[in-house]
């Protein structure tokens, strides 16, 4: 198996967004309400040269250590871009999501806590600004990661 397939389940065997409107209720996406109250700020820090950079690499890696989700990612893209009429679309570069933990006090703290809505196989990128210490509660282990790199890992699957 190639290096940039490790991990990566085949496309059949990821359930169609169709087919899981059969069993899932769809819930239209919406705006955090910090992102609603601070909608030029957002809108502002991504349209910046450096989040670009950001994007750009970030693209570049997932399609190159995760192609099949990258390409899963761009589908997905697509098909709600369709059916939306472009209301629905990813916000930055393959992602639907994106979480900006910036240190406003000493440290960024989060609960542990996996990303349960997200598929088992879907990629989280973390792009580090600080240096900052990452818990993978079933491997008991705590990685520490220097500034200005990313991580990439399977969030659904990783209690962190």
């Amino acid at each position: 198996m190639p290096a940039g397939d490790i991990g990566v389940v085949p496309l059949a065997l990821i359930m169609p967004v169709a087919t899981m409107t059969q069993w899932v209720t769809l819930q239209m996406p919406f705006l955090t309400k910090f992102h609603a109250n601070h909608k030029d700020l957002v809108e502002e820090l991504l349209d910046t040269s450096k989040w670009n950079l950001i994007q750009s690499i970030l693209t570049s890696m997932m399609g190159m250590y995760f192609p099949a989700i990258a390409e899963k990612y761009c589908q997905c893209d697509e098909y709600w871009r369709c059916r939306t009429n472009g209301m629905v679309k990813a916000v930055s570069s393959l992602f639907f999501l994106i979480t900006i933990n910036a240190s406003l006090s000493e440290h960024v703290k989060t609960w542990l806590h996996s990303d349960r809505k997200n598929i088992a196989v879907g990629i989280c990128a973390l792009f580090i600004f600080e240096q900052a210490w990452l818990v993978n509660l079933e491997a008991n282990i705590v990685i520490q990661l220097p500034a200005r790199v990313f991580f990439l890992f399977p969030s659904a699957l990783i209690t962190h």
